[in-house]
């Protein structure tokens, strides 16, 4: 697989044009294609074959985001070469949908209803089974791929139903114990979830539901923010200045991170960062906890993220909030050098 660097050296791209390539969606249709075989005449679960489909999300992640690709074409050239295939795509199927749930999820509010026509044909191509698969277990590291194509079709619902469109298509009959899970009553579900792969299996699903997604990423970053400033939350800094933090150390596994699409990753960083930046009235000896300030250094490590736009704002509010709160300008500096590097 080559860097999204090579690709830009290869098409003489340049970021403030971000003109749509064809050529570059064929290329990227044909490597998921390859993907995808790969997986059906290998073992799927071996660690080449992750790594592989990982690298292909992000750099089929970084185009769409970057519009060089668009993700209606994308979808309606994967349908075209699907329908070539002579294999049943049964071991493959599910790593190909947690990537298109990865590119549907940024591009919900640009698509039409016209795009969803080669979805609709791509699940009744790849999920022709009459009985339903069993509810996978909730809260795993595989829970994101297993329950993506619930997810994905979950979004093309809510846009049907959204543009009122009349008309109701009911879901591959193997996916649905995973849709009826989905479908509970939203509050039951909320209090259902507890751990927090749990959460983030939830929030791929309901990214379309404003109201579900915002308090399920509340949730989240609860776990590592601490939701109390109780003395018996509370450790003593080192140093001078009386400082305390929340006694959260233990930060967001990548585990989970791997397990959120990009939109929800990036919903993640903007909550984190306005728990940084929110005014402490009051709570000027009040620092972050280790394990909010991990998460957000997690968080960066994802290209996807434009992490170097996250990192200027960053260091930009950080000095501001230093300046607030009167933090020893060398402190500001050590924090500075070491984001940087």
């Amino acid at each position: 697989m080559w860097s999204s660097a090579k690709w830009f050296c290869l098409y003489s791209f340049c970021c403030q044009q971000r003109q749509r390539c064809r050529p570059l969606e064929e290329v990227l249709v044909e490597l998921l294609l390859m993907a995808m075989s790969r997986s059906e005449d290998g073992d799927e679960m071996t660690a080449e074959n992750k790594i592989l489909w990982e690298h292909l999300s992000s750099q089929l992640v970084f185009f769409v985001l970057y519009q060089f690709a668009r993700f209606p074409g994308l979808v309606r050239l994967l349908h075209d070469k699907l329908c070539c295939q002579t294999k049943q795509m049964m071991k493959s199927r599910k790593k190909l949908m947690w990537v298109l749930l990865q590119l549907f999820s940024p591009a919900i509010q640009s698509l039409q209803l016209s795009d969803l026509a080669p979805l609709f044909a791509i699940f009744k191509r790849l999920y022709p089974e009459q009985e339903a698969a069993p509810l996978p277990e909730i809260g795993t590291p595989d829970t994101a791929t297993a329950m993506a194509a619930s997810a994905v079709w979950m979004h093309m619902s809510t846009m049907l139903s959204r543009e009122n469109a009349g008309s109701v298509r009911q879901p591959p009959p193997f996916i649905r114990h995973h849709l009826q899970y989905l479908s509970q009553d939203k509050q039951k579900l909320l209090a259902q979830a507890r751990e927090p792969l749990q959460i983030a299996s939830l929030c791929n699903a309901f990214i379309s539901v404003p109201d579900t997604f915002t308090q399920l990423m509340a949730s989240l970053v609860e776990i590592w923010s601490g939701g109390s400033s109780q003395p018996s939350n509370m450790v003593a800094m080192p140093g001078t200045g009386n400082l305390m933090a929340v006694g959260i150390t233990e930060p967001c596994s990548l585990e989970l991170l791997d397990s959120l699409t990009t939109y929800a990753k990036m919903s993640l960083w903007n909550n984190v960062m306005s728990r940084v930046l929110k005014p402490s009235a009051g709570h000027g000896h009040l620092c972050l906890s280790p394990a909010l300030v991990e998460t957000y250094s997690r968080l960066m490590v994802y290209m996807e993220m434009d992490y170097g736009l996250a990192l200027k704002t960053f260091l930009g509010n950080l000095y501001l909030y230093c300046s607030r709160f009167s933090i020893q300008y060398r402190t500001v500096m050590t924090l500075s050098t070491f984001y940087s590097n």
